[in-house]
């Protein structure tokens, strides 16, 4: 999907059978320092998926049609698409979220009243450039993953 390009994707609750729609967009990058991270504790996973630097990126969304619980919070994560890696994305409190002002607009529309804040953590000199829509991040290419470009900042 191109920057700025509106997405849309289903997404199917657990409780639910029947999928929702939303549209999705990816918006600006901001690099983190390495120590924004060093308070956080990690639940699932391990102190790995802190080390390194951290990327914020917020994207907007709008349910189009569905449940009103539905979001795709869960089911993003980042890509450098050169290499492959999908880092590590870390769901934080709000005060860990370090994203650049809000993005705005409309779909169809509707107000977009939906912002949030991906943070991800890559290793190295890998930089993230795709926001990818899936449950699963090592399936990135997947029939299901839809990737979003993250426009230049």
């Amino acid at each position: 999907m191109p920057a700025g390009q509106w997405a849309v994707v289903q997404i199917t609750l657990d409780q639910s059978l029947r999928p929702s729609t939303l549209a999705i967009k990816a918006g600006v990058l901001r690099k983190g320092d390495a120590d924004d991270l060093k308070d956080v504790q990690v639940m699932n996973g391990s102190a790995d998926d802190t080390a390194g630097t951290p990327y914020y990126v917020n994207y907007s969304w709008v349910l189009l049609d569905g449940s009103d619980s539905a979001s795709p919070v869960q089911s993003i994560s980042a890509l450098d698409s050169v290499t492959g890696d999908t880092g590590s994305t870390l769901l934080v409190p709000s005060d860990y979220e370090k994203c650049t002002d809000r993005v705005t607009g409309q779909f169809g529309g509707k107000n977009v009243v939906n912002v949030e804040c991906s943070v991800d953590v890559f290793a190295g000199a890998t930089v993230p450039d795709r926001l990818v829509f899936d449950g699963d991040s090592s399936d990135w290419q997947g029939a299901e993953a839809v990737q979003l470009r993250i426009p230049a900042g």
